[in-house]
C-alpha cells in the first residue's frame, strides 16, 4: 500500500483557531489500472469535508489517495 497524495482546498481561506467544525468522510472513487511492471494498481480516493458547526458552511475539503499494488502473475 502506498500513499498517493493528499490535497486540501479552502473556499474562503483556512478556518481559524477555535472554530468548531463538523467532519464527514466518504469514499469518493475506486479505480484500477495495469502497472508498468505488471500487476494491477487500485487507486482509492477518500473525501473529507469540514463544515462550520454554527452555519453549516463548507470551510475545507481534503482528498487523499491510497494506492494498492498487486504483484504481477509469474509463469
Amino acid at each position: 500500500v502506498l500513499h498517493g497524495g493528499t490535497e486540501y482546498t479552502f473556499p474562503d481561506g483556512p478556518p481559524h483557531a477555535g472554530d468548531e467544525l463538523i467532519v464527514t468522510s466518504k469514499l469518493e472513487s475506486v479505480t484500477e489500472k495495469e502497472g508498468k511492471r505488471g500487476g494491477t494498481m487500485t487507486f482509492v480516493v477518500s473525501l473529507t469535508e469540514y463544515h462550520d458547526k454554527k452555519t453549516g458552511k463548507l470551510v475545507a475539503q481534503g482528498r487523499s489517495t491510497t494506492i494498492e499494488t498487486a504483484k504481477a502473475a509469474t509463469a
